[in-house]
């Protein structure tokens, strides 16, 4: 974050699955996150690294974060009050200069893996590591935020909010998808073939 302005700026990208990475290398941070508004976004979050209660601006990539600490206690009573919850595990993987969160969801967001990158500026200059090769960058999209994630329904998340991300088995690669004009069928943005028959569903496994 850009201490000196509260500013976060961040991109974040899909991935299809996590079997390129050793998840059992890496430590795990069990995160449950309730969301008290959502404009702003006010979050609280309990963690093996402490509790928080945060605010988040409007925005996508930059936005404003303003974050402090507070008691299990205080915690407890606000996640109580929470609207939407979200659990998951998340990972974090030095690569070069910059650290990866790798988030894993669990519950009802099961099957879902976002991963995320902090930077100075949104020019700051990055590449992926290996197991990102596959992975589409979503960090435009509003929808993918954790607020959102935490009040859409599993059926509304597949159907609508990840419909066009799908894993092309013709291009060997995860990318946004386009549908028709009449809306009756998607092509894959890369080779532009059709969704029937070649593609996989990034959420096979959502509960």
């Amino acid at each position: 974050m850009n201490n000196s302005k509260n500013l976060e700026i961040e991109r974040k990208f899909l991935l299809p699955d996590v079997s390129g990475i050793n998840l059992k290398k890496l430590k795990p941070i069990k995160i449950l996150q309730g969301y008290l508004g959502f404009n702003p976004v006010v979050r609280v979050r309990i963690s093996d690294q402490g509790c928080f209660l945060g605010v988040k601006g409007p925005g996508t990539i930059s936005r404003l974060e303003i974050e402090k600490e507070i008691t299990k206690k205080e915690a407890n009573q606000l996640m109580e009050i929470s609207t939407g919850k979200i659990q998951k595990t998340r990972y974090k993987i030095p690569h070069e200069k910059h650290i990866w969160e790798i988030d894993i969801f669990e519950g009802y967001l099961k099957g879902l893996h976002l991963a995320e990158i902090e930077l100075k500026s949104e020019k700051e200059k990055f590449t992926l590591p290996d197991f990102m090769k596959r992975s589409i960058e979503v960090s435009d999209n509003p929808q993918l935020t954790n607020a959102q994630l935490s009040v859409f329904s599993p059926d509304f998340l597949k159907e609508s909010v990840l419909a066009p991300y799908l894993d092309c088995a013709t291009c060997g690669i995860v990318t946004k998808w386009n549908w028709n004009d009449d809306h009756s069928l998607l092509h894959c943005h890369c080779c532009n073939k059709q969704a029937a028959g070649n593609t996989k569903s990034l959420l096979v496994k959502l509960s």
